[in-house]
């Protein structure tokens, strides 16, 4: 599983406190699922809830990713977690959700971490890194903590977190496009390296129409995918971030357009109206690139459905 490739759109993240609600988890159409034994477990529980994810993490689906998310790295739980849990089930986890990132050091320690757990087992299996976004200092030093492993492979960040609310100082009353412009830090650093962006979780569990507009807005904002905290949320999330029919078709038609301009020896097409040049072409590449296979027109002809809403 090639996790720099494979579309998360829907990112189902329950805690290790329940072995029910972690089977939901792994039982649900999520593309990954990640293990929590961060803020959703007690202080005091932490040790059993490293055992549930042992327990539970050769259950995965091979098509689904399974991530872990550790507590952070000032915390005295955050060694433990990469020791106890990768050290006897790292072979089925994929990649590792660092909370509250700071600073390239704690990055580069969790990084060299790994590597040692790794070389201790022999193993070909590299387990890579989502570092998550949560404070001032976080965003300010976005891209050189993002740049401090090769492992970092996503971001997480989330406009609307409590963690960065309260280091913000925001609170219910700023207005939700002040909030959103904080994004656009971590979606350039994630952009300028290459990295998947990836939003945080709803809170309000059955607000479907709220998650569903929230949802669609972010993948407009280049966002890749967001967290799920119920099943039912997850349906929502994989239609909100695909690419609509109607993008996807015209995807394939300014490709197809564009190469056959190539081969006339011209620079750009017109595509409905419309002209297109290698700037399109990047746009419509990106647009394939983020839809599952299945999704595409070619799957459609061969049985497959998709929606058609209008364009991304």
């Amino acid at each position: 599983m090639d996790l720099r490739k494979q579309p998360r759109r829907s990112i189902f993240i329950t805690p290790c406190t329940n072995f029910e609600m972690m089977k939901r988890g792994l039982d649900s159409d999520a593309d990954a699922v990640v293990f929590d034994l961060e803020d959703s477990v007690p202080d005091t529980g932490k040790a059993e809830a490293r055992r549930r994810a042992i327990e539970m993490a050769p259950n995965r689906k091979p098509t689904q990713a399974l991530g872990l998310r550790i507590n952070d790295w000032t915390s005295p739980w955050c060694y433990r977690d990469l020791i106890d849990v990768l050290g006897t089930a790292g072979e089925h986890i994929d990649y590792i959700v660092l909370p509250k990132a700071e600073s390239a050091e704690q990055v580069a320690a969790v990084g060299w971490i790994l590597q040692q757990i790794e070389r201790e087992a022999s193993t070909n299996h590299q387990i890579l890194v989502e570092p998550c976004i949560e404070s001032a200092t976080g965003l300010l030093d976005a891209r050189s903590l993002l740049a401090a492993s090769t492992r970092v492979f996503s971001v997480g960040y989330s406009a609307t977190g409590f963690d960065l609310a309260a280091d913000l100082h925001f609170d219910d009353r700023v207005p939700a496009a002040f909030r959103d412009t904080t994004a656009l830090l971590p979606l350039l650093a994630a952009r300028a390296l290459g990295l998947a962006l990836i939003d945080g979780p709803h809170p309000p569990l059955h607000d479907a129409e709220g998650l569903r507009a929230l949802a669609t807005d972010r993948f407009a904002m280049g966002f890749d995918g967001k967290w799920a905290i119920h099943p039912a949320q997850v349906e929502i999330l994989n239609e909100a971030f695909t690419p609509t029919q109607s993008a996807l078709r015209r995807a394939v038609s300014t490709l197809e357009s564009y190469d056959e301009a190539a081969q006339r020896g011209r620079g750009a097409a017109v595509v409905d109206g419309s002209m297109v040049d290698i700037a399109s072409l990047r746009v419509a590449q990106r647009t394939l690139a983020s839809a599952p296979a299945k999704t595409t027109p070619q799957a459609q002809q061969s049985g497959a459905s998709m929606r058609d809403t209008g364009g991304r």
